[in-house]
């Protein structure tokens, strides 16, 4: 009994050694893990031209593990540790899918009301649909429609982040997810 017991508290021991040093228990998270805020900065380039720099002032807060960045972004950040830097490329799968030739519609220049004589197209325009906010690029003008593309900028693209992780802090229970 006595050996059971001695044993049972070296697993233990061991246990929280182990979780202590991976920083479950310790103030810091030692790596970027599912339930992490990293801080970050990253630039993003797509068709081989950088198209956004993000954090270059003050690191931005992302939430690893709920399902809020693109896949390619999660997976790359995932066991990364503060001061790490990589560059990813994130193929279209793993980042914003491929172009749906359904998300290309005419709309009536009718529903842009008087802001219709500013169209024109490359702008890009914003509102909501059905309840949810939208965005797309203006393709085309006709006499009395606009063809919009309602894919997000960066689908069909592979995108390349250069990642740096700042810190890493806890950020929300399973229990909470």
């Amino acid at each position: 009994m006595r050996s059971f017991r001695a044993a049972a508290a070296c697993a233990l021991g061991l246990c929280l050694a182990a979780s202590y040093g991976c920083g479950l228990f310790s103030g810091k998270p030692d790596k970027v893990r599912k339930g992490t805020v990293a801080r970050v900065i990253y630039t993003l380039e797509a068709d081989g031209r950088r198209v956004e720099t993000v954090g270059a002032g003050e690191p931005v807060e992302l939430l690893v593990g709920k399902g809020r960045l693109i896949a390619g972004l999660e997976e790359a950040l995932l066991g990364m540790k503060p001061g790490e830097e990589k560059t990813v490329r994130v193929p279209p799968e793993k980042g914003y899918g491929q172009p749906d030739p359904q998300a290309v519609q005419s709309v009536p220049l009718a529903r842009f009301g008087a802001e219709s004589a500013r169209l024109h197209p490359g702008m890009r325009v914003e509102g909501l649909r059905r309840g949810q906010f939208v965005s797309a690029q203006v393709l085309s003008m006709g006499k009395d429609t606009a063809v919009l593309d309602f894919n997000h900028p960066y689908a069909g693209k592979t995108l390349v982040f250069n990642i740096r992780v700042v810190s890493v802090e806890k950020g929300f229970s399973k229990k909470k997810g």
